[in-house]
């Protein structure tokens, strides 16, 4: 599982992808054609890139609201 910038929550699992709000609704769903998620992450120069990866696969897709870096910046 992977959180972004507005504490939607990325879960990889059965038939690609689900997307949660902060609450726990379902946004949506990526479907990806692959089996089970494995594990997911944000990445590239802006963090809007979601990469994830299946027993056999890897794949990403871009999203609109970064996610969290990691490691995560230090709060005061």
């Amino acid at each position: 599982m992977k959180v972004d910038s507005a504490g939607n929550v990325f879960c990889g699992g059965a038939g690609g992808l689900y997307i949660l709000d902060p609450t726990g609704k379902k946004l949506g769903r990526v479907v990806h054609g692959f089996g089970n998620t494995a594990n997911v992450a944000f990445g590239g120069d802006d963090w809007k890139t979601a990469y994830f990866c299946t027993r056999t696969s890897l794949g990403s897709f871009k999203v609109k609201i970064a996610g969290v870096p990691v490691p995560a910046e230090r709060r005061s």
